[in-house]
């Protein structure tokens, strides 16, 4: 095929399908483990890009967001649309349902008007053949003009036979022999606008037009020319389907129906949801935290004690060693210890997306939230919510209301990212033990909670709008595939750690740096007389209402440290903890060793694993586990108020700076404000009530939450008195 061999063209194929037609399940078998994974240029959404050889041939593969049409009304239908007219593919893959063909031809139709070369993918055969559903190939082809080929996206068969249609589809590109006629008004216009069919549909449909050209066919017709063209589209699939597809025999409720025929009850939909959740968490920090140790060991021989052995050996200066070793080492080493938990994590989420029914939870949430007169279709960023705050308030620009966006954006952050999971995994794992699992689901719990209550009060007050409907189509079950859920949750920790680590190796150099000079910029060795210890002895006071006591001031650096990322939080307090205990260490004979940390985590390892299957449980005994039970000295309700500040207060800087581009200023500012009175009035509350008992303290946090809501109330009235325009949340 290549007529140059020192210089052969790379054929690009571009993946295009509706959401749940199977399409990134077929990107998957084509192109294996060569794929990469970013960002479509200026928005959070994933670009896939993979390559696949057949016979001495490369081709690139570029797996589309999954669309309903080409009309840029969201981004992915924007990304969509710009890379068709912009990359121009050598081949367009269309993806098709074969199970439910009638809702993914529109898009088909349209890919097909373009007359670009076009192969159509028709997937999932299995299931329409276990439906009792006759397609007649022959006439699926010859009707829509270009070759169609069969699949099964979870059968290896497929992939090949996909592979060898592309190939053969390039040889000679077919260009869809297909043309559908629309009434007399709207192909005059198509005249006039461009000379090109294909352009002018594209402009007529999908892109802005002067006043008079959406005027001629509304005068001459009564419809709009988009409504006239899609009520045609429309007609046609309905008549296709009625010539192609055949129902030989009525089908038999199958298994995916008889599931959601409980799932999706209406009495048991909301208790299933949150007991999958728990056991999610449950599974995640029982199983998980038994390789903290194993990691945590691995991470301090390789960044702290080999290095610290060397430095001894070379007579490097103390302050040096002091900066390299305890600041950014001991960081990293904390860092390394969150890879079992969040991976973990990544893995069971990817089951439950991979089986289909995290879509479903954003079902039973929906109606949980328009019960709660709150817009239903935000529960999809909230879930995003779940993996990162700032693309949950990315995906808000898919929602059509100005008010639903800024419910939304408001609520998002109280949804517990996973940056927080490797926080509540640590206190857990030091202070819970076999309890660890409910305490992490009761965090979530009381995230989503507190989220919803959010929508509510803002909901009712400055961002008061009437209710939005939400549509979304189910995917069917499927037993999800291990080895894609694998790679998918190693890709997602590797970008997690990529994304986290670089901010982290910034944020423990600046406290190497503090933390190794004291007020009068003479170099230290000891913590306690660093700028760093007296800039968090001032601060402590703020967060002493919820149990951070005066010389547990790394808890407060700490906080401070986790504007810029949530996960730095623990990761700063083994830095900050562990110096001196290491520097005492070493106030007596240093003896490295290689093996001894080792045996000792593994050890600790095979005891943590017989645990998990006997019931019993014990507490981690990693450095950092200990420091942290010898600052949190009032027990686990003084752990649990911490962790409900670090669940509810302000998001990293990165989500901030996602939320100012979307939603504005103004609105971001009253957000920030909220974010950091609401957390402190509400983790005061909880320990005051469960350890403190200090009056002065709770008559602070309830004047607090009340003077919020007052002035939430007092805003709102002013909008109304200014016509309802609120400079507040006008963007």
């Amino acid at each position: 095929m290549n007529n140059n061999p020192q210089h052969p063209h790379v054929f690009t194929t571009a993946l295009f399908g509706k959401p749940n037609a199977g399409k990134s399940t077929l990107f998957n078998a084509l192109t294996g483990k060569h794929q990469t994974i970013g960002n479509w240029p200026g928005v959070t959404i994933e670009k896939k890009e993979g390559t696949f050889t057949y016979q001495d041939t490369v081709y690139k593969v570029t797996d589309l967001p999954g669309i309903i049409q080409l009309e840029p009304q969201s981004d992915d239908e924007r990304i969509a649309l710009k890379y068709l007219i912009e990359d121009k593919p050598d081949l367009i893959v269309a993806v098709l349902d074969a199970s439910n063909m009638q809702r993914c031809l529109y898009l088909t139709l349209q890919l097909l008007e373009l007359k670009k070369p076009t192969l159509i993918a028709l997937n999932m055969m299995d299931i329409a053949k276990r439906n009792h559903l006759h397609i007649d190939l022959c006439a699926l082809e010859k009707t829509l003009g270009c070759p169609v080929v069969p699949l099964s996206g979870l059968e290896q068969p497929s992939a090949f036979r996909l592979k060898q249609a592309i190939a053969k589809a390039l040889e000679n590109p077919p260009i869809p022999n297909f043309f559908l006629s629309y009434p007399p008004a709207v192909e005059k216009q198509l005249a006039h606008l461009d000379p090109d069919r294909a352009a002018a549909l594209l402009r007529l449909t999908t892109m802005d037009l002067d006043e008079k050209d959406q005027k001629e066919v509304l005068k001459e017709t009564g419809h709009s020319a988009a409504t006239l063209i899609a009520q045609c589209r429309y007609d046609f699939i309905n008549t296709l389907v009625a010539k192609v597809v055949t129902q030989k025999e009525k089908p038999k409720t199958d298994w995916s129906d008889k599931i959601d025929n409980i799932v999706l009850n209406r009495y048991l939909s909301v208790p299933i949801f949150f007991g999958i959740m728990y056991l999610l968490f449950t599974v995640v920090q029982t199983i998980g935290s038994n390789f903290v140790d194993f990691f945590d060991a691995t991470a301090g021989i390789i960044f702290v004690e080999y290095p610290a052995h060397l430095f001894d050996m070379t007579g490097v200066p103390g302050w040096l060693k002091n900066f390299l070793v305890y600041g950014i080492g001991s960081g990293i080493q904390a860092i390394c210890g969150f890879v079992p938990v969040v991976f973990l994590m990544f893995f069971c989420l990817g089951i439950l997306e991979q089986s289909g029914y995290l879509a479903r939870s954003a079902f039973v949430m929906d109606r949980l939230l328009q019960m709660l007169g709150l817009p239903g279709k935000s529960f999809i960023p909230l879930i995003l919510g779940f993996g990162c705050t700032t693309t949950a308030v990315m995906a808000t620009r898919g929602l059509s209301r100005w008010t639903d966006k800024l419910l939304t954006a408001y609520m998002a952050p109280l949804m517990s990212c996973s940056a927080r999971m490797p926080v509540y995994a640590v206190f857990c794992a030091a202070f819970f033990g076999a309890k660890s699992g409910l305490i992490i689901f009761s965090l979530y719990v009381l995230g989503i909670v507190l989220a919803i209550l959010t929508g509510l009060l803002f909901g009712k007050t400055v961002f008061r709008s009437a209710q939005s409907a939400f549509l979304m189509e189910l995917p069917r079950y499927h037993w999800p595939k291990l080895s894609m859920v694998l790679q998918q949750a190693v890709r997602r920790l590797h970008g997690f750690f990529w994304k986290a680590g670089r901010i982290l190796v910034m944020v423990m150099a600046v406290i190497g740096t503090l933390n190794t000079l004291t007020p009068q910029f003479k170099v230290t060795q000891r913590e306690s007389e660093s700028i760093l210890s007296h800039i968090g002895r001032g601060i402590t006071p703020v967060f002493s209402s919820f149990g951070v006591e005066k010389d547990n001031w790394p808890a407060s650096v700490a906080l401070v440290i986790g504007l810029f990322a949530k996960e730095s939080v623990v990761s700063s307090m083994g830095s900050l903890y562990l110096q001196d205990q290491q520097l005492d260490e070493e106030a007596g004979v240093n003896e490295f060793s290689w093996s001894a940390p080792w045996l000792d985590a593994f050890t600790d390892l095979r005891e943590g694993l017989i645990a998990v299957f006997t019931g019993a449980s014990e507490e981690i005994d990693t450095p950092l586990a200990v420091a942290l039970r010898e600052k949190f000295t009032q027990g686990p309700w003084q752990v649990y108020a911490y962790l409900v500040f670090v669940l509810l207060y302000v998001p990293c800087v990165g989500a901030m700076a996602a939320t100012i581009h979307e939603i504005g200023l103004s609105a971001s500012i009253l957000l920030i404000v909220y974010l950091l009175a609401g957390p402190w009035a509400i983790a005061t509350l909880f320990y005051q009530l469960a350890v403190a008992h200090q009056l002065g303290f709770i008559l602070a946090a309830a004047a607090t939450l009340l003077g919020i809501a007052l002035a939430l109330h007092l805003l709102a009235k002013w909008s109304e008195q200014q016509g309802g325009v609120n400079p507040w949340v006008k963007s």
